[in-house]
């Protein structure tokens, strides 16, 4: 559609021959045709009109390398966009626990291998700057330093840095869709510059999860990059608005002599209305003028007045009903922020609102899903740089199991409890208070399939919730397909998704335990990435090259 429509605006006219009919020529005048001889510019009309630079304005790209300058762009003018981003980085980093990720291991040699790659890269400290810029971007490049080619004894390998490329210049080296050599898996293409190929352990891709069978990653921003668009224009049509019709204005009437006509009584009222205003504020001596008042020509307006009219001057009121516009800016601003899902005191909006307020919402839900996939995403090139690491110290990776560990929200607590007490209510709706609200240990349970044990074990019965009644014998007897019927109903099964997300999150960080309920990524409806078997003999490939190559 888009082309359509650019086709229509930007059409080359072509010039009506001699002889033909006025609708023929009214059809050669405004139709696209195409003449490669004759070019012609949009005609100066129809540039002028708002609609045009409006549909000009909000106009968005498809190509990659264009989108990455869009996003840019957003980022850098758009104070809501970059608010919300930091917000993306600081929850999916840290939250309230003041650091970043860890890795586990019961491997000495790679506990020691893992301390040294964090001394010299500084890994953690690095992880906000790139998870935002994946959250931007939807993609980053870094290329993988190491001390290969300083360092003679391969004992002491190590990587020293990750480097940070643009990733407009990035692509992968795909043939037939699909990597035809992995030694050349990454092509850069610098202008001016010959093609610069990256094999698997000398690049690393974070790649923020969009349609599934893409190569590269899709922006938080994607979605969204018309809607702030018009969302500016409204803004900026608005702020124009009020500058040039919000101020009073002032409308003199100056008397004329009756034989004068129109033209002579116009160029009298400009006369005077060039009197009483500002030339300058300052004489040729720098001394203020005071001679004449501070209005400008804009402001006011003069008519002349003929005899048996009356001269004066009358106020003209500026226009007042901005409060329907600005409802108009507003409903764009709750769309972005719907989009991102993102609760609105923490991107930049009205903290009026409900969800501006100290209160948990299905919004702070939907935020948490969204903080813990960017951390998923993350994990999974972050697993590949320490395989490389591995790789280059002379460990096997296929021979280690290391696990990453990132911090829950700080308020998972909150959200968990917020969480049970609407699963609660919903279930007692659904039965028709049959029973009466059930105890929090019949939801995870009976719902949730923990353990009793595991409930006592794990503290996951809050202070409030204690007092209640633990395991009324009829919830405990409720048949098993009741239960099933229950857990079917779309809003339930998406609570109880969200609920095991969030328990999940919080023993992976407390307790250390992993995957209690299934994988971390389907939990969150991404992807499960794919076996790392390949990659990791592609990296010991490239290592034992490097190894073999090295004069002796």
């Amino acid at each position: 559609m888009p082309e359509k429509i650019q086709t229509v605006f930007e059409y080359e006219r072509t010039p009506p021959e001699s002889g033909d009919g006025k609708f023929l020529s009214l059809v050669k005048r405004f139709w696209p045709f195409k003449d490669a001889e004759k070019k012609e510019e949009l005609p100066k009309s129809l540039r002028r009109e708002a609609a045009f630079n409006y549909w000009n304005h909000v106009q968005v790209q498809y190509e990659r390398v264009k989108k990455y300058e869009e996003y840019e762009a957003l980022d850098l003018h758009v104070p809501e966009v970059r608010s919300a981003l930091d917000a993306f980085a600081d929850n999916a980093v840290a939250g309230t626990h003041g650091d970043s990720f860890e890795v586990t291991t019961e491997h000495t040699g790679a506990q020691l291998a893992f301390e040294l790659l964090e001394l010299n890269t500084e890994l953690k400290g690095d992880t906000w700057f790139t998870l935002r810029e994946m959250c931007l971007m939807g993609d980053y490049f870094a290329e993988v330093m190491s001390n290969v080619n300083s360092e003679p004894n391969p004992m002491l390998w190590s990587i020293t840095e990750l480097v940070r490329v643009p990733p407009e210049t990035m692509r992968y080296n795909v043939e037939q869709s699909r990597i035809q050599d992995p030694s050349k898996t990454f092509v850069q293409n610098a202008e001016g510059k010959d093609p610069v190929f990256f094999s698997d352990a000398e690049m690393v891709h974070f790649r923020l999860q969009g349609r599934k069978g893409k190569w590269y990653g899709s922006s938080l921003l994607q979605p969204l990059r018309k809607t702030i668009k018009q969302w500016q224009a409204l803004e900026d049509g608005l702020c124009i608005a009020f500058l040039l019709r919000a101020s009073n204005r002032i409308c003199f009437q100056v008397p004329v002599p009756e034989e004068w006509d129109l033209e002579e009584g116009l160029k009298a009222a400009k006369r005077f209305l060039d009197s009483i205003n500002f030339r300058s504020s300052f004489n040729a001596d720098g001394e203020m003028r005071t001679d004449r008042i501070p209005i400008t020509p804009e402001e006011n307006i003069a008519i002349p007045v003929w005899p048996g009219g009356h001269g004066g001057a009358s106020l003209l009121a500026g226009q007042t009903n901005y409060s329907g516009m600005l409802a108009v800016v507003q409903a764009w601003r709750d769309k972005a922020f719907a989009a991102l899902q993102i609760p609105k005191s923490i991107g930049g909006g009205d903290a009026s609102d409900v969800n501006g307020k100290n209160v948990i919402t299905r919004l702070d839900v939907q935020f948490a899903r969204h903080c813990r996939r960017i951390q998923l995403a993350a994990t999974f090139p972050y697993r590949r740089v320490h395989i490389i690491q591995l790789a280059l110290r002379g460990i096997d990776p296929k021979t280690v199991k290391f696990e990453f560990n990132w911090p829950p929200l700080g308020i998972e607590d909150e959200l968990i409890n917020w969480q049970i007490k609407e699963l609660k209510a919903k279930v007692a709706a659904a039965l028709g208070m049959m029973y009466g609200p059930p105890p929090a240990k019949w939801v995870y349970v009976r719902l949730l399939g923990l353990s009793e044990e595991e409930v006592e074990e794990y503290g996951l019965i809050p202070e409030p919730m204690s007092k209640e009644p633990q395991m009324i014998p009829a919830w405990q007897e409720m048949p098993q397909e009741m239960i099933a019927k229950l857990v079917s109903t779309p809003i339930l099964r998406e609570m109880l998704r969200d609920l095991r997300m969030l328990v999940d999150w919080k023993l992976e960080w407390e307790r250390g335990v992993r995957g209690r309920f299934g994988d971390p990524h389907s939990l969150v409806g991404l992807q499960v990435p794919a076996s790392e078997h390949r990659f990791v003999t592609n990296v010991l490939n490239h290592v034992n090259q490097l190894r073999e190559t090295r004069p002796r």
